[in-house]
């Protein structure tokens, strides 16, 4: 396994960015009411955001494939392309909406979006980097 995806360092980034997303998808298809609320959202977005964790949980079913498949990271630069897109699209609309909102409507900012996809970005980066 470790072998297959470059050696240790992607390899931990690669875990890394599975439970980012194990944990992102869990909270986001089980708790979405809990998570809307401290973000400052209806209880009634809660639909959406499991919508959210169950796109989130087919990256994870996805990366688990890629981590105990046997080819490695070979075929998987769509996978990692749409992932980071995804990431960078996160962030832009998350932090505008941490940098902006806040003041306009008395949402209390938040920062766990921002820095989880910003996060993402860069263990993503690692991995097609030694690869």
């Amino acid at each position: 396994m470790v072998l297959n995806l470059g050696g240790m360092i992607p390899f931990i980034s690669f875990l890394l960015l599975l439970a980012l997303m194990a944990f992102f998808s869990f909270r986001f298809i089980f708790l979405p009411e809990k998570f809307a609320v401290d973000q400052g959202y209806q209880e009634n977005t809660a639909i959406v955001l499991r919508l959210v964790g169950a796109f989130m949980a087919s990256y994870l079913v996805s990366g688990l494939i890629i981590l105990f498949g046997s080819n490695g990271l070979d075929g998987t630069y769509y996978y990692f392309l749409t992932l980071r897109i995804t990431f960078v699209l996160i962030f832009l609309l998350m932090g505008a909406r941490y940098f902006n909102l806040p003041k306009d409507y008395g949402i209390k900012p938040n920062p766990q979006p921002v820095v989880a996809s910003t996060l993402g970005f860069i263990f993503i980066t690692i991995v097609l980097y030694y690869n």
